[in-house]
């Protein structure tokens, strides 16, 4: 039906695997629906298609690659073919944030000393925008920003700005 009415349609989602209680068979089945069914993310859709967002005021952004994310050069291509979008690689980009899934938590000593590395990496970036692709991530580096940058979500930059 939806094709009746729009040339290309989509339908957007999102999708939880690997919860606490979720049993190894519910694992599984999540996954094999979610192949059978082609969920992509907004970054694979927009490079498989050749759409390259334009964001209204030219902006210097840096960008720290979450842990559990396996779709880098995705991103990476989104970072470099958004117009008005520099994207400034920054030092060990691809290194924990300190927050780790929350893991870390109780070891302040260890979390501090990643956080702490990671904001040296922002700053020497010289860029005033971070963003990122994770939640925990995101809300851990805007905890420890101290006004010294902003940190978004790339989603967030994106859309809010075409």
């Amino acid at each position: 039906l939806l094709r009746k009415y729009f040339e290309n349609p989509a339908i957007a989602t999102d999708v939880m695997v690997g919860f606490p209680g979720e049993t190894e068979k519910e694992f599984k089945s999540s996954v094999k629906f979610l192949k059978k069914v082609k969920v992509k993310n907004i970054y694979e859709y927009l490079r498989e298609n050749n759409l390259r967002p334009k964001v209204k005021k030219t902006e210097r952004v840096t960008y720290h690659k979450p842990c559990n994310i396996n779709n880098y050069e995705t991103i990476e291509w989104l970072l470099k073919h958004t117009e008005n979008l520099e994207y400034i690689e920054m030092t060990d980009f691809d290194k924990c944030c300190g927050l780790n899934g929350l893991s870390k938590i109780k070891e302040y000593d260890i979390m501090s000393k990643l956080f702490n590395a990671k904001i040296k990496n922002i700053e020497e970036s010289g860029t005033k925008i971070v963003t990122t692709s994770c939640l925990g991530c995101e809300i851990a580096l805007k905890a420890y920003s101290l006004g010294r940058y902003k940190v978004f979500d790339l989603v967030d930059i994106i859309s809010k700005n075409i």
